[in-house]
């Protein structure tokens, strides 16, 4: 006679087995509640982060600021050029920090000592955005509904799964109750 499974745990070798086996839906509940646990926080701080900035564009004091400071940096998401933009206000001088993905096709890179459009706080000098630049909004809510998406597709197959799953007999639940 010969053992169809070696351990506890072995995967079933034929078509027939794979199809018999249950497999437990809790795990994969679990799993899509942590996936919109976490991504719930990241979309709502990246439309906060969003929303601040359009407030300042739209509120804003309007002035030309300089870059006085180029970086360019890479990563899995491609190229990124992040700048330093100094800026007057009627405080003194302040600067600002924006960055942006850098587009392989015809894109002009920014040159020191240009001019960028700024928006700041009359009232907080230091609170200000560089006009065009820190698209972190939209990349974040992507990453974020991304996230849930998949947290919500998981938690539908799973819970799916369960109503799928068949209930115990009646038989079952009255000696589970005699005991």
């Amino acid at each position: 006679m010969t053992q169809k499974y070696v351990g506890k745990h072995s995967l079933p070798n034929t078509a027939d087995d794979r199809r018999k086996r249950q497999y437990n839906p809790a795990g994969l509940l679990v799993a899509g509640f942590l996936f919109v646990l976490v991504g719930t926080p990241l979309g709502i701080s990246s439309l906060v982060d969003g929303y601040t900035d359009q407030h300042l564009i739209d509120t804003g004091t309007k002035v030309q600021g300089t870059v006085t400071d180029i970086r360019e940096s890479r990563s899995k998401n491609g190229r990124h050029e992040h700048v330093t933009v100094t800026y007057k206000s009627e405080g003194g001088e302040w600067t600002v920090e924006g960055s942006h993905r850098m587009k392989t096709a015809g894109f002009e890179p920014t040159l020191e000592d240009s001019k960028q459009t700024v928006y700041y706080d009359p009232e907080d000098p230091a609170k200000a955005v560089i006009l065009g630049w820190d698209a972190t909004m939209l990349d974040g809510s992507a990453v974020a509904g991304g996230i849930v998406g998949a947290g919500a597709i998981m938690m539908g197959i799973s819970l799916w799964r369960i109503k799928k799953m068949p209930l115990p007999s009646a038989a079952d639940h009255n000696i589970a109750l005699t005991r």
